[in-house]
Protein backbone atom coordinates (compact mmCIF):
# COMPACT_ATOMS: atom_id res chain seq x y z
CA UNK A 1 0.00 0.00 0.00
CA UNK A 2 1.04 3.49 -0.61
CA UNK A 3 1.06 4.94 2.85
CA UNK A 4 -0.37 4.70 6.57
CA UNK A 5 -3.52 7.17 7.97
CA UNK A 6 -2.63 9.44 9.89
CA UNK A 7 -3.63 9.19 13.75
CA UNK A 8 -6.92 8.62 14.74
CA UNK A 9 -6.24 11.55 17.44
CA UNK A 10 -6.25 14.12 14.26
CA UNK A 11 -9.47 15.99 13.21
CA UNK A 12 -10.97 14.21 10.57
CA UNK A 13 -11.80 17.50 8.44
CA UNK A 14 -7.68 17.89 8.65
CA UNK A 15 -6.66 14.40 8.01
CA UNK A 16 -9.39 14.49 4.81
CA UNK A 17 -7.93 17.41 3.28
CA UNK A 18 -4.48 15.59 3.36
CA UNK A 19 -5.39 12.59 1.68
CA UNK A 20 -5.23 12.11 -1.71
CA UNK A 21 -7.50 9.13 -4.27
CA UNK A 22 -5.83 6.10 -3.45
CA UNK A 23 -5.62 3.46 -0.66
CA UNK A 24 -4.17 3.78 2.47
CA UNK A 25 -4.01 1.90 5.60
CA UNK A 26 -3.51 2.23 9.12
CA UNK A 27 -1.52 -0.21 11.50
CA UNK A 28 -2.31 0.42 14.58
CA UNK A 29 -6.25 0.21 13.65
CA UNK A 30 -6.01 -2.91 10.65
CA UNK A 31 -7.91 -0.81 8.60
CA UNK A 32 -7.66 -0.20 4.83
CA UNK A 33 -8.92 3.16 3.28
CA UNK A 34 -9.98 3.59 -0.37
CA UNK A 35 -10.59 7.62 -1.37
CA UNK A 36 -12.65 7.80 -4.83
CA UNK A 37 -14.08 10.62 -6.47
CA UNK A 38 -17.58 9.29 -7.54
CA UNK A 39 -20.03 6.67 -5.39
CA UNK A 40 -20.09 4.41 -8.18
CA UNK A 41 -15.85 3.44 -8.04
CA UNK A 42 -16.59 3.26 -4.29
CA UNK A 43 -19.10 0.29 -4.46
CA UNK A 44 -17.56 -1.18 -7.80
CA UNK A 45 -13.97 -1.43 -4.86
CA UNK A 46 -16.30 -2.65 -2.18
CA UNK A 47 -17.53 -5.54 -4.53
CA UNK A 48 -13.85 -6.33 -5.97
CA UNK A 49 -12.30 -6.24 -2.32
CA UNK A 50 -14.90 -8.50 -0.93
CA UNK A 51 -14.49 -11.11 -3.81
CA UNK A 52 -10.41 -10.92 -3.52
CA UNK A 53 -10.65 -10.85 0.51
CA UNK A 54 -13.13 -14.36 0.18
CA UNK A 55 -10.89 -15.87 -2.84
CA UNK A 56 -7.38 -14.89 -1.95
CA UNK A 57 -7.34 -14.89 2.03
CA UNK A 58 -10.77 -17.36 2.75
CA UNK A 59 -12.10 -14.72 4.98
CA UNK A 60 -16.11 -14.33 5.46
CA UNK A 61 -17.42 -10.91 5.43
CA UNK A 62 -19.28 -9.74 8.43
CA UNK A 63 -17.31 -11.52 10.55
CA UNK A 64 -13.71 -11.50 9.44
CA UNK A 65 -13.64 -7.63 7.70
CA UNK A 66 -16.44 -4.92 7.42
CA UNK A 67 -17.11 -2.65 5.12
CA UNK A 68 -18.42 1.31 5.60
CA UNK A 69 -18.67 3.60 2.78
CA UNK A 70 -19.13 7.69 3.70
CA UNK A 71 -18.58 10.37 1.87
CA UNK A 72 -17.33 14.02 2.78
CA UNK A 73 -19.88 16.83 3.15
CA UNK A 74 -19.90 18.28 -0.07
CA UNK A 75 -20.16 14.82 -1.95
CA UNK A 76 -16.67 15.33 -3.95
CA UNK A 77 -14.55 12.05 -2.14
CA UNK A 78 -16.31 8.87 -0.79
CA UNK A 79 -14.33 6.87 1.13
CA UNK A 80 -14.42 3.01 1.78
CA UNK A 81 -13.14 1.68 4.54
CA UNK A 82 -12.64 -1.47 5.31
CA UNK A 83 -12.10 -2.94 9.18
CA UNK A 84 -10.28 -6.41 9.82
CA UNK A 85 -11.87 -7.91 13.12
CA UNK A 86 -10.96 -11.45 13.12
CA UNK A 87 -7.50 -12.83 13.62
CA UNK A 88 -7.25 -14.32 10.48
CA UNK A 89 -7.95 -10.72 9.01
CA UNK A 90 -5.68 -9.57 10.65
CA UNK A 91 -3.36 -11.75 9.45
CA UNK A 92 -5.06 -10.86 5.85
CA UNK A 93 -4.05 -7.19 6.75
CA UNK A 94 -0.58 -7.97 8.06
CA UNK A 95 0.35 -9.64 4.55
CA UNK A 96 -0.77 -6.73 2.56
CA UNK A 97 0.86 -4.14 4.50
CA UNK A 98 3.98 -6.28 4.45
CA UNK A 99 4.39 -6.78 0.64
CA UNK A 100 3.54 -10.50 1.01
CA UNK A 101 0.67 -10.55 -1.43
CA UNK A 102 1.26 -8.56 -4.37
CA UNK A 103 -1.45 -9.91 -6.37
CA UNK A 104 -4.03 -9.00 -4.02
CA UNK A 105 -2.10 -5.61 -3.33
CA UNK A 106 -2.58 -4.94 -7.23
CA UNK A 107 -6.56 -5.69 -7.20
CA UNK A 108 -7.00 -3.77 -4.33
CA UNK A 109 -5.62 -0.56 -5.83
CA UNK A 110 -7.16 -1.02 -8.51
CA UNK A 111 -10.40 -2.19 -8.25
CA UNK A 112 -12.33 0.85 -8.99
CA UNK A 113 -11.54 0.63 -12.36
CA UNK A 114 -14.29 -1.17 -14.83
CA UNK A 115 -12.82 -4.40 -16.75
CA UNK A 116 -14.33 -4.61 -20.11
CA UNK A 117 -13.44 -2.94 -23.22
CA UNK A 118 -15.01 0.40 -23.79
CA UNK A 119 -12.93 1.42 -20.21
CA UNK A 120 -9.38 0.20 -20.79
CA UNK A 121 -7.98 3.90 -21.27
CA UNK A 122 -9.43 4.60 -17.95
CA UNK A 123 -7.08 1.43 -17.05
CA UNK A 124 -4.13 2.55 -19.16
CA UNK A 125 -4.57 6.31 -17.82
CA UNK A 126 -5.12 5.93 -14.51
CA UNK A 127 -2.69 7.72 -11.67
CA UNK A 128 -1.85 5.11 -9.65
CA UNK A 129 -0.86 2.79 -12.68
CA UNK A 130 1.40 5.47 -14.33
CA UNK A 131 4.80 3.98 -12.64
CA UNK A 132 6.21 0.97 -14.30
CA UNK A 133 4.42 -1.65 -15.44
CA UNK A 134 4.54 -4.87 -13.91
CA UNK A 135 4.05 -6.79 -17.19
CA UNK A 136 6.66 -5.72 -19.55
CA UNK A 137 6.50 -8.29 -22.59
CA UNK A 138 4.82 -11.37 -23.88
CA UNK A 139 2.39 -12.62 -26.14
CA UNK A 140 -0.40 -10.54 -26.10
CA UNK A 141 1.50 -7.30 -24.48
CA UNK A 142 0.59 -5.55 -28.03
CA UNK A 143 3.61 -4.94 -30.49
CA UNK A 144 5.37 -6.62 -33.47
CA UNK A 145 6.07 -9.86 -31.62
CA UNK A 146 4.29 -12.76 -32.14
CA UNK A 147 4.77 -15.70 -29.36
CA UNK A 148 6.81 -18.34 -30.75
CA UNK A 149 6.01 -21.09 -33.03
CA UNK A 150 6.16 -24.83 -31.63
CA UNK A 151 8.98 -25.50 -34.34
CA UNK A 152 11.00 -22.63 -32.53
CA UNK A 153 10.21 -23.98 -29.38
CA UNK A 154 11.46 -27.32 -30.20
CA UNK A 155 14.64 -25.96 -31.82
CA UNK A 156 15.66 -23.71 -28.79
CA UNK A 157 14.83 -26.60 -26.55
CA UNK A 158 17.33 -28.76 -28.45
CA UNK A 159 20.33 -26.10 -29.01
CA UNK A 160 19.65 -25.94 -24.98
CA UNK A 161 20.49 -29.87 -24.97
CA UNK A 162 23.58 -29.56 -27.35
Amino acid sequence: MERELPNQEQNYQESEEENQLGVWFDPNEAVLEGTYLDEISAYRARRVWTETFETNFLLEPNYDFFFNVVHNQDGSKFTLRCDFSSACGRFAFWRLTRNQAPEVQYLIETAHIPMNDERRAEMVLAPELQNDPLVLGGPGAGGDRKPPTVSQFIRRIRRFWR
